[in-house]
């Protein structure tokens, strides 16, 4: 292997450990950006509003993903009311949440039978 390959070896692993700092960084932010844009969107747009509905969405993934279960619920069951309030069960956007929200309570209900 030659001079410019390791050279090309090492600056690539360089940045995907930058890369991967980055990304930890974001995502313990995450939570705390997504609470502020729900506040601001609840004030812009009110509620009920299709963006609110992907807010409280994404809110209850990234609860998920920090096994606070008890949250992660309560947005996924918040958006998907009101996403079924505003265009009903057959809207694309509603039958994504409702796959997100089945999900969560399918990997709860496999979590405490095991």
């Amino acid at each position: 292997m030659g001079n410019n390959a390791i050279i090309l070896i090492v600056i690539l692993s360089n940045f995907l450990k930058t890369v991967r700092v980055e990304i930890t960084l974001m995502s313990d932010n995450l939570e705390e950006k997504y609470l502020k844009a729900l506040q601001l969107e609840k004030q812009v747009f009110g509620v009920p509003h299709s963006i609110v509905a992907n807010t409280l969405n994404r809110l209850g993934a990234i609860y998920d993903q920090q096994q606070n279960y008890e949250l992660a619920e309560q947005h996924y069951r918040q958006s998907l009311e009101m996403s079924t309030q505003l265009f009903g069960e057959e809207d694309p956007n509603t039958t994504i949440i409702q796959c997100n929200y089945q999900s969560f309570l399918n990997e709860r209900q496999q979590n405490n039978q095991g």
